[in-house]
């Protein structure tokens, strides 16, 4: 018989974001809500991937599919909306992950950025101006956005540990259920 766990996680709240305070615009992924927007940026690896306090030091492994997918569904159902994406690196580890993100690029026309977004700032029209860095073409970039997306850190089930041992499976040192290979059995959990 085989068994699915569904623990469950946790969407981090960016609240350490300094340059995030008092935005309304800004939606956390999983929740677009409202009219089209004009201009969409996402923002990856919101408190993930950090050094320091602010964030989880791992990346969460979904975050680059899901926007991935959200970007073409935008594109899909309003086509007149451009879409950009600041990205640290796009992780695509899955079977024909990176297949489907190249679809966004190349059949939907995401713009996709290689660079770091320092600063989100309110303008009185009501947009937002993101301010970020083109690590490839090595410049700064002033971005008018309508809807501002965070792909945010995902964190474990505090109770995953519990979950684990009962069930005899296995997790990594942030807490994760762990899959028994990446790209040949990516459903299936080893047992400890």
């Amino acid at each position: 018989m085989d068994n699915i766990i569904c623990n469950g996680d946790i969407v981090c709240k960016p609240i350490k974001y300094r340059f995030l305070a008092f935005i309304y615009c800004v939606c956390i992924m999983f929740h677009i809500h409202g009219k089209a927007p004009k201009e969409m940026v996402f923002i990856q690896c919101v408190g993930s991937r950090c050094s320091d306090d602010r964030g989880k030091p791992y990346c969460s492994k979904i975050c680059c599919m899901y926007t991935a997918k959200h970007a073409m569904l935008i594109r899909d159902k309003y086509p007149d909306t451009n879409v950009t994406v600041f990205y640290i690196d796009v992780r695509t580890p899955g079977k024909n992950f990176d297949e489907f993100y190249r679809r966004a690029v190349e059949q939907y026309n995401v713009n996709y950025i290689k660079g770091q977004v320092g600063k989100v700032i309110p303008q009185t029209d009501g947009t937002l101006l993101v301010q970020g860095s083109d690590l490839l073409d090595n410049k700064q970039i002033f971005k008018k956005a309508d809807m501002v997306v965070l792909a945010t850190a995902i964190e474990p089930n505090p109770d995953v540990r519990k979950i684990a041992t009962m069930l005899t499976a296995s997790i990594d040192t942030n807490n994760f259920l762990t899959e028994a290979h990446a790209k040949l059995r990516p459903v299936e959990s080893p047992t400890a």
